[in-house]
């Protein structure tokens, strides 16, 4: 998408005064952003200084919130509507892991550079792309390709996306190289031997669709991934397992999940290759969200001794 903002100024040059910068391609459909920097909470001692899973999703979700209701989104947001999340798929580069922890990342100092477009809508959907990006070096540290869906608020099922919507869409989507389709996930079947791990959910726990906030899941997954591994249930994994470096991550939110519900959260080692980890939510026995995670076949992150002797 650099080809509707090449020749402008700067990123860091523009809106002279706001910490949070960004700007909208002429047709609405793609827009760059910078955020500021990391704070100190963005960042998990115990493993090893990195970014948490849940901050790092938070950050992702801030960006595409910001450029969602900047322009197709208030088109979509209204009393009678809003937007479900479908769909994550998520690739983290080594680049992302070698750069970013509280020695090297921390303060206001190290902006983050984002661009975001869209790369299909369909009736009742629409896919978005994020690409997180070295700000120095421009190299690709993240890309996230995300499925929306257009909801009633009142029936909280699919509805049409009104067709001038995405008026020009189609010379837009000629910019876009190689979109990524993502798919509904196939059935899975929770073997008899997956590490059960439960949770209650909380309000604080919900979006302000007040279901389940998308980054909880992922965190949830971690916390269970971790006590798996912990426990000795995983053949590849014995530390927290945001010690070891992301791949790649796809989720998928097939029901939803609200305060005071009890959820058991499933994992289990991929029967074709034990490297890659499986995730299962259930409530009241249904499965409410999948997620699939493949590493990086690099050691894991260390942490000092003095910080947490047991992880």
């Amino acid at each position: 998408m650099d080809s509707k903002f090449s020749g402008l100024p700067d990123l860091r040059t523009i809106q002279p005064g706001r910490l949070i910068k960004y700007r909208i391609s002429d047709d609405g459909f793609a827009a760059e952003l910078l955020l500021p920097g990391l704070t100190y909470t963005d960042f998990d001692q115990k493993i090893g200084g990195k970014i948490g899973l849940w901050n790092f999703a938070k950050i992702l979700e801030s960006v595409r919130a910001l450029c969602l209701r900047n322009f197709i989104g208030p088109m979509l947001f209204s009393r009678e509507s809003t937007i479900f999340l479908a769909t994550h798929s998520f690739e983290v580069t080594q680049q992302y892991h070698s750069n970013f922890s509280y020695e090297k990342s921390f303060g206001m100092d190290m902006p983050m550079r984002f661009s975001f477009y869209i790369s299909d809508v369909g009736r009742t959907s629409f896919t978005s792309a994020i690409e997180w990006r070295d700000y120095v070096t421009e190299r690709l540290l993240v890309k996230l390709v995300s499925k929306s869906v257009h909801v009633s608020r009142k029936t909280r099922k699919p509805i049409p996306i009104p067709e001038w919507v995405s008026k020009g869409i189609e010379d837009h989507l000629k910019l876009v190289a190689n979109p990524k389709k993502l798919q509904k996930s196939d059935p899975l079947v929770i073997p008899t031997t997956a590490f059960k791990y439960k949770v209650k959910t909380l309000q604080s726990d919900c979006d302000s669709n007040f279901h389940i906030n998308q980054a909880t899941y992922l965190r949830w997954c971690s916390d269970a991934w971790s006590a798996a591994a912990l426990a000795g249930n995983l053949k590849n994994y014995n530390k927290h397992i945001e010690r070891y470096c992301i791949k790649t991550m796809d989720t998928h939110y097939i029901g939803e999940a609200l305060a005071n519900d009890i959820a058991v959260v499933n994992v289990w080692e991929d029967d074709l290759d034990s490297r890659k980890l499986i995730c299962a939510i259930q409530v009241n026995a249904k499965v409410i969200f999948t997620m699939r995670i493949d590493f990086h076949d690099i050691p894991p992150i260390a942490v000092s001794p003095h910080l947490v002797s047991k992880l």
